[in-house]
């Protein structure tokens, strides 16, 4: 079938069962059925459970291959709606799509709490460390922690703080880059650009 499930229905094949019959009637409804209980029952299902709802599109999103009646009617149809409708789950156990969501690395992830993370991406939705996607669907921005202080989204962060004076939460990042890092790292990897008076 080219799925990452079986499926057990009343198909109607060729002569030596050998393969299911093409531009047959009956055997596209069963496969459009499938598609509608699939997306109108399983899926609601699986968002409710607590170990399916993490990686819905790994196991319902499928890459190109298997039976012309299955990519037409189950697998092309259900990988449209895994891409736009809310089967994620994001940092605050939420559902969302996958337009609006932002799937970060555990260096960052460990790193950041559920506030700063919607400080840093405000326009998206973060998804939860657990959540899995399949690699077709969004692209995971695993950075490393130097790296990504030198970039927009941290420079929001820390300027938060700053106003605030919270020297305790930059004693606790230069600790934290201290200790995984080599002294002269940032000196060997940043410039010091002076018009924007920041390090990137």
């Amino acid at each position: 079938s080219g799925l990452n499930y079986l499926i057990q229905g009343d198909y109607i094949t060729t002569a030596g069962r050998a393969d299911l019959a093409r531009e047959n009637k009956w055997n596209e409804w069963i496969s459009i059925e499938i598609f509608n209980l699939i997306t109108d029952q399983c899926i609601p299902y699986l968002l409710t459970h607590d170990d399916w709802k993490w990686n819905i599109t790994e196991v319902l999103y499928t890459n190109e291959g298997g039976h012309e009646v299955f990519q037409k009617f189950i697998k092309d149809p259900l990988n449209e709606y895994l891409e736009c409708n809310d089967v994620l789950i994001d940092i605050n156990e939420k559902t969302c799509d996958v337009p609006e969501s932002k799937k970060l690395g555990s260096n960052i992830m460990d790193y950041f709490n559920n506030e700063e993370l919607e400080i840093l991406y405000p326009e998206d939705k973060i998804l939860h460390k657990k959540c899995q996607v399949h690699s077709e669907l969004l692209r995971e921005y695993n950075l490393t922690l130097a790296w990504f202080i030198s970039g927009e989204a941290f420079e929001r962060l820390a300027k938060k703080y700053a106003r605030e004076r919270n020297k305790e939460w930059f004693s606790n990042l230069y600790g934290t880059l201290a200790s995984n890092y080599p002294l002269d790292y940032f000196y060997k990897h940043t410039r010091y650009n002076v018009e924007r008076d920041r390090l990137w």
